[in-house]
């Protein structure tokens, strides 16, 4: 849902009280507890899509494609996608840049929806890539995968 500008929306707490939640011209939300505090929630700006260069190991053909938003320090990853033309050698992880680091360490769920296998990637604290690697530290994909994840993180 689109956010416009201006819009509130309004909470009746059962003690009689309200809370809302409104919308500026730059996109940023403010929420006004019961007491009557006001908290900058953060912008909402839209999706943004990426094709960042892949890392995929020696000989491998791989493209990404990402699609996020950016909602105050949470950084929302709908879909991030690698396609594996051809399988890497002798590397055992695939990585993916995203444009902007994370304060914490997280982990990202994906599946491959070629074969069915699914894994985990992580983004380390301070850095901005994304790693993908088999359970058992195997290389995630095969020739013909399309690995795909979705998920958030904490940027600094």
């Amino acid at each position: 849902m689109m956010l416009a500008t201006g819009m509130v929306f309004t909470w009746l707490h059962t003690d009689g009280t309200v809370s809302n939640l409104t919308t500026n011209d730059e996109g940023d939300l403010t929420f006004v507890d019961k007491n009557g505090n006001a908290h900058n929630v953060g912008a909402v700006g839209p999706y943004t899509q990426i094709t960042p260069t892949v890392d995929a190991g020696a000989g491998a053909q791989a493209t990404a494609t990402v699609r996020y938003q950016e909602f105050g320090k949470k950084v929302e990853i709908s879909s991030l996608i690698v396609n594996v033309t051809k399988a890497g050698t002798g590397q055992t992880v695939i990585i993916v840049p995203m444009p902007t680091g994370a304060q914490y360490d997280a982990c990202i769920p994906f599946q491959d929806v070629a074969t069915g296998n699914t894994f985990n990637g992580h983004i380390s604290a301070g850095t901005n890539t994304i790693v993908i690697q088999g359970k058992n530290g195997e290389y995630p994909a095969v020739s013909g995968s399309k690995i795909v994840g979705s998920g958030f993180y904490e940027r600094p």
